[in-house]
């Protein structure tokens, strides 16, 4: 982006800065991720360090609350990497018509259940 012609040709220069950001939002959830990991690491040696069986017992507690909430913190990661291809980006419809109940209404409602708790926008 700092060359003298990056800006000559402008739809190949937005195209550029577009596929920069993109990267930029995959890359930087991943070092956040990384650097909060290796927080808890120090988080877990403090607590295995700590003496006082009360202070030890809150230390724990406090370890495996850090350790659900990086774990759920992973799995959105996770879910965010595996939607990050090229058409994700993209719009789409879905429309699915179930029959009369049973099954089909079983598996409808499931559904709706899974997209009601995506971490993205369902209209």
């Amino acid at each position: 982006m700092a060359a003298p012609d990056f800006w000559s040709n402008r739809e190949r220069a937005q195209a550029d800065v577009e596929e920069v950001s993109r990267l930029r939002s995959l890359i930087n959830p991943f070092q956040q991720l990384e650097r909060e990991i290796e927080d808890f690491g120090a988080l877990h040696e403090l607590a295995a360090e700590e003496s006082d069986p009360t202070a030890r017992a809150n230390a724990e507690r406090e370890v495996a609350t850090e350790h659900d909430r990086l774990a759920h913190k992973l799995d959105e990661f996770e879910l965010r990497q595996f939607l990050s291809g090229e058409n994700d980006r993209a719009n789409a419809f879905l429309t699915i018509h179930s029959g009369a109940g049973g099954t089909e209404g079983k598996l409808l409602i499931e559904w709706e259940n899974v997209m009601a708790s995506a971490p993205f926008t369902v209209k």
